[in-house]
């Protein structure tokens, strides 16, 4: 058994978040917990998928809140 099977499975749900190590990139979201300051940027990011919001872009119609939420669903903070 590889170790990071081991750490994934049966360690990392007993650490809370705001003490887990970024060990590899699919611990990269945890960059946003990091910096809580950064957040709506980081939801922004998510929402238009890198790329930049173009003229007719659907983000303006969306409250703080809610990309905040699609941000949560996507990568949940335990």
């Amino acid at each position: 058994m590889h170790l990071s099977y081991l750490y994934y499975t049966l360690i990392r749900p007993f650490i809370p978040i705001f003490s887990r190590a970024i060990l590899s990139t699919r611990d990269r979201h945890q960059r946003i917990v990091a910096h809580p300051r950064r957040t709506l940027l980081s939801a922004e990011v998510y929402i238009h998928v890198g790329t930049p919001c173009h003229r007719f872009c659907i983000c303006h119609y969306f409250s703080e809140k809610d990309k905040l939420e699609a941000l949560e669903r996507k990568f949940p903070i335990i």
